[in-house]
Parts: C-alpha cells; sequence; structure tokens
C-alpha cells in the first residue's frame, strides 16, 4: 500500500529535459527506485532504433489505448482503487491524526445530492463513457462505449479519511444538505470535490505509465523522433505539485472557515440553470477552473477558481462570464460543448443516453474524446445537446 508521503514525494518521479527525455541520473520512469541509464534506458533506446516511422503498430496501440479488460489499465484500476493500493488522507498535512486504517472510498461527486439526483429513480445507476476503449475500435458499437455503472461505485476515489471526508463534505453531504444555497463554505466543498478527482487521477495515470513500460518498452516511442508516452507522464508530473498546493490550501480555508470564520479568497460564479434539470453531472479542474455541475436540488453549473493564482487559461470562467452577462441560448450551447470536449469525471442520467440514436450517441462520443473539431463531430453538435441535456 502506497502512503501520501510516498505518493505526493517529487523526488521519487522522473525528470524529463527540455526535449521530453527522462533525465540519466533522475529515477526510472518505471518507478523501480533506480536511475534511468541504470534501469530501463537501454531497453527503451533500444525500441526506438527499431521503430519504423509508420507509427505505433496496431497491437501496441490497443495496449496504449486500453482496448481490452486484461491489460495494464485495468490492472492498476484494480490494485489501486478496488484494493485501496492508493489510499491517502488528502486532508492529513492541514490537519493530521490519520489512521491508515480508516482511509475510505470516498465519491467526488456527492453521491447522496449530486449522483442521486442525476439518476432520478433510475435503478441506482448512471452512464459514462468508456475511455478505456480503444478510440478507433470499430468493433464495438456506440451504445456499447457508454457504461451503466453503480452510483456507489461512480466517481470513486480513497482519498480520505472517515474523520476527515464527513468534516470537509458536511455542509454539501449531511442530512438536510440537499440544496446548493451559495454559500462560501458550500464553494470551497464543490471545489475541494474537484480537485480531489484531478488528484487521484494524476496519481492513477502515473501509475499505470510505470506499470506500462514495466511490460512493454515498445509503447514508449511511437517512432524514432516522437514519444506520446513522454509528454504524457511529464504532464502529469508538471500537474502533481501545483495541484496538491491547491487542495491544501482548499482544505486549509475550510478548516479555518469552520473554526474561526475566517473567509476565504476562493471566487465562485455560477449558473442557476433555468431548467428543471440537467440530465449530465461533473466534478474536475478544466481550464485551471474547478468545475462542477450538479442538481441540488435545482441544476447549477458553479466554476471555482483563486485569482491570485492561475492553474490554466480559464476559458471555461470566461465562458461562464459571457452567459451571465448574456444569458442566452448560444452562450450555454458554448459552455455545453467546452465541458463536454474537456472533461473526464463526467456522468450521465442512463435513460437519457439510453434514448438517444446513433448518430447523437456518436457525436457525443467523438466531442467528449477528440474534442468538437473532430470531423466526426456534427456542425449542430451543440444544438444536440442542448435538446438532450437540458430538460
Amino acid at each position: 500500500m502506497k502512503t501520501y508521503s510516498e505518493i505526493f514525494d517529487m523526488n521519487r518521479y522522473p525528470k524529463f529535459d527540455e526535449k521530453h527525455r527522462p533525465k540519466d541520473t533522475a529515477p526510472c520512469v518505471c518507478l523501480s527506485g533506480k536511475m534511468y541509464k541504470e534501469c530501463c534506458k537501454d531497453e527503451i533506446e533500444e525500441s526506438k532504433c527499431n521503430k519504423e516511422n509508420s507509427g505505433i503498430n496496431y497491437e501496441l496501440e490497443c495496449l496504449y489505448g486500453r482496448k481490452y479488460s486484461k491489460l495494464t489499465s485495468r490492472k492498476v484500476y484494480k490494485k489501486d482503487i478496488v484494493k485501496k493500493n492508493f489510499s491517502y488522507c488528502l486532508a492529513c498535512n492541514i490537519y493530521g491524526n490519520c489512521s491508515k486504517d480508516n482511509i475510505r472510498y470516498s465519491h467526488t461527486l456527492s453521491k447522496g445530492v449530486v449522483l442521486k439526483n442525476l439518476c432520478n429513480g433510475d435503478n441506482n445507476y448512471v452512464k459514462q463513457i468508456d475511455d478505456y476503449v480503444m478510440i478507433n475500435d470499430t468493433n464495438k458499437g456506440y451504445d456499447e462505449r457508454f457504461n451503466d455503472v453503480d452510483v456507489d461505485k461512480a466517481s470513486i476515489t480513497v482519498s480520505f479519511c472517515k474523520t476527515h471526508d464527513e468534516l470537509l463534505f458536511e455542509d454539501i453531504e449531511k442530512d438536510g444538505c440537499k440544496e446548493y444555497t451559495q454559500t462560501e463554505i458550500q464553494n470551497l466543498e464543490y471545489a475541494l470535490k474537484a480537485i480531489t478527482f484531478e488528484i487521484y487521477d494524476i496519481a492513477f495515470e502515473i501509475d499505470y505509465l510505470a506499470e506500462l513500460v514495466k511490460e512493454n518498452v515498445d509503447v514508449v516511442y511511437d517512432s524514432p523522433n516522437y514519444s506520446r508516452y513522454f509528454e504524457d507522464y511529464e504532464i502529469k508530473l508538471s500537474l502533481m505539485e501545483p495541484y496538491l498546493e491547491l487542495a491544501n490550501r482548499l482544505i486549509y480555508d475550510i478548516k479555518q472557515m469552520k473554526e474561526s470564520r475566517v473567509s476565504s479568497k476562493l471566487v465562485t460564479k455560477y449558473i442557476s440553470l433555468k431548467y428543471n434539470r440537467v440530465e449530465y453531472s461533473l466534478s474536475e479542474i478544466i481550464d485551471g477552473c474547478l468545475v462542477n455541475v450538479i442538481n441540488a436540488s435545482k441544476p447549477y453549473i458553479i466554476i471555482s477558481f483563486y485569482p491570485d493564482k492561475k492553474y490554466g487559461d480559464q476559458e471555461i470562467c470566461e465562458l461562464v462570464e459571457n452567459y451571465l452577462k448574456k444569458p442566452e441560448r448560444k452562450n450555454l450551447k458554448r459552455i455545453t460543448e467546452h465541458i463536454i470536449s474537456n472533461s473526464k469525471n463526467i456522468y450521465f442520467n442512463k435513460k437519457t443516453i439510453e434514448h438517444l440514436n446513433k448518430k447523437a450517441l456518436s457525436n457525443l462520443y467523438w466531442a467528449h474524446r477528440n474534442g468538437i473539431g473532430d470531423n466526426r463531430v456534427s456542425n449542430n453538435f451543440g444544438d444536440i445537446m442542448m435538446k438532450v441535456f437540458y430538460k
């Protein structure tokens, strides 16, 4: 079992040069603890020399694209999440007194409010796009690319001990807190939900990349001159430290608010949607902003950020501000397109997805996986989604 100090010790991870190559004397990408030059470098370089310029072959694309249940990503998911291999309390640096035996599964989308409302009484299940399917797999129909997920298992991490999970989210999860009332403490708690997902996802992805290279070094280079693997690895590592800093700041602000009534500098902008409900929900970082889309019990889009430090270009914030100035359908459509194209921790109402025709399913899938610029996404994608998701 990996502890908080092990997972978030940046000295245990590789470092990259300006050409996105691991540095020889830094830890190896496989996280063996050895230096890169004394571990996987020779095998990776040999594999690189043997690559043809035609790019990564089909078998390796299946492996890197996470096609089959037996492959690395599924094994890592079972090991890290199901078996709690990554079990830490994100609040340990601020609160302390966390017991490793008391770490619990927690939802980055509030189960009792957000996920239950998204189900809308539909047998306790929601839908999620299967990001583990190889993206160009023609053997799966579009309906098969959307998985049924029990709300008990949706958006799960193992990121808090029982005491701090209950304390940090009591204003959005405890009995009687079914409404989003735009209070400062609720805004902080929803923001913490978003960063909790991102940090766990980054840790999981890095572990996946480390295991992947152990399984087959041929995944590292797509061609002799390009490594998607190294780029992905470097991007994930570049986000871990600032996101952890952001999480600690949110937890500290929640602690100050609860214990001393000290206000936070967190800025929150929200849209109270003029609909009865929204048929999707999410909680994550988009463009450096902490984003939540919820039914609580009315539908809201909530964007939070600290104005004194940016973690991205904050394009989503600009789109929300445009809507707040002019609450027109076209501005909400732009927000919806942007969210679907840039989200990962997103879930949908089960019946809504099951009632979509093949064209709508195809549009939603490709927009989510590749963005609305993909040539398989219709020009009227936003109009289709507006009709589907806002009731």
